[in-house]
This record gives C-alpha cells, sequence and structure tokens, in this order.
C-alpha cells in the first residue's frame, strides 16, 4: 500500500438478483483496493430505513425475550423484540407498537441506547436499540409473518453465562441483555 490509499471495496457493477418486498439481493462484481484484485460480494439491503430492538423489562433484575423460529437458524431463537421502522412514525413510536405486538407490553419508560448494525458485512442497516421498563397488559398480537412461539422470563443475573451456553445466540440481544445487566449492577 504504497501509494497511501486505504483499503476499500468498489463496486464495478451493481447486480440486482432476487428481490422482493423487504429488499433486495446483490452480487456486486467489486474491486479491492488498492491491489485492483477483482471479485464478487453478496449483500443485502432493507427497503426499511431503520429497524428497532427493544429489551423488555419487567421486575428488577428481569427481561422478557421473544421464542421466535428464525427461518435462516432453522430453529428457535431467544431474542428481545424487533421491527421494522417507516418513514411514517418515529423510532419511539415504532418500539412501543413492537413490543404491544410481540409481548402484550406497556412500556412506561424507553430509553434509547444508540444504534448498531448487526452484520454490516452482509446488510449495513442501522438497528436502533432500547431499554423498556414497564408491565404486560395483555397478550401478544404478533403478525401473520411471524412465527414468535411465547416469552421467556430471562433472569438478567444468567446475562454473563448467555452466550457460553449457546442459550441466547442473537448478537443484538446479547448487546442489550449486557447493557441492562450492567445497568443493573450500577455499573
Amino acid at each position: 500500500m504504497g501509494d497511501g490509499e486505504s483499503p476499500s471495496i468498489r463496486i464495478v457493477r451493481d447486480r440486482v438478483v432476487y428481490a422482493n418486498g423487504y429488499g433486495d439481493l446483490h452480487d456486486d462484481d467489486v474491486e479491492f483496493r488498492p491491489a485492483g484484485a477483482l471479485g464478487r460480494y453478496v449483500r443485502w439491503r432493507w427497503r426499511a430505513p431503520y429497524s428497532i430492538a427493544v429489551l423488555a423489562l419487567t421486575e428488577p433484575g428481569t427481561a422478557l425475550l421473544v421464542r421466535n423460529f428464525r427461518h435462516s437458524a432453522r430453529r428457535e431463537v431467544l431474542e428481545v423484540v424487533k421491527g421494522f421502522g417507516d418513514d411514517i412514525r418515529s423510532p419511539d413510536d415504532v418500539a412501543h407498537a413492537e413490543l404491544r405486538e410481540e409481548l402484550g407490553f406497556t412500556a412506561e419508560k424507553l430509553t434509547f441506547l444508540g444504534t448498531t448494525f448487526a452484520d454490516p458485512a452482509f446488510a449495513h442497516h442501522p438497528m436502533r436499540c432500547y431499554l423498556a421498563a414497564g408491565h404486560i397488559h395483555g397478550p401478544g398480537a404478533p403478525e401473520n409473518s411471524e412465527a414468535i412461539r411465547g416469552i421467556k422470563r430471562f433472569p438478567l443475573t444468567d446475562t454473563p453465562n448467555a452466550l457460553r451456553s449457546g442459550d441466547v445466540q442473537d448478537s443484538v440481544t446479547l448487546l442489550l441483555l449486557w447493557q441492562a445487566f450492567h445497568r443493573a449492577r450500577g455499573l
């Protein structure tokens, strides 16, 4: 890298190979710079402008996780409430709506933690992350395109072992559990 150029990937040809109502799958011809090597790179572009992830907290030290069958994993996964945003509602409004829909949860306090990208190597998509304190007010009413199989009460004290045990495999869920765990400990 004698010329001082920073490593990057330049799209030589952008090719959409699949599209549906949720997004587009690109199979791009690329150039890896500064070496000039040519290659291919697959990426997904979601149509939603952003998504949200919310960890619902009920009594002190307890989180509510969703048991959701995820097609790609071919199994049930424990995860935080997630949903796609739109250009009409604010991210806070989307977070409140998703909590009601997936858990039947009313958030009395919603704390924005920041924005992350779950997998920027494949789908660079902003995910706004929240903690929500409140209570379950009734059963959830998931969309018919979701495979939610119930709710698990998760003690925050189990967080340090969640990754090691494999009980929680979703990276965004682990991130939010750690945030809640450290806040509960006053760190």
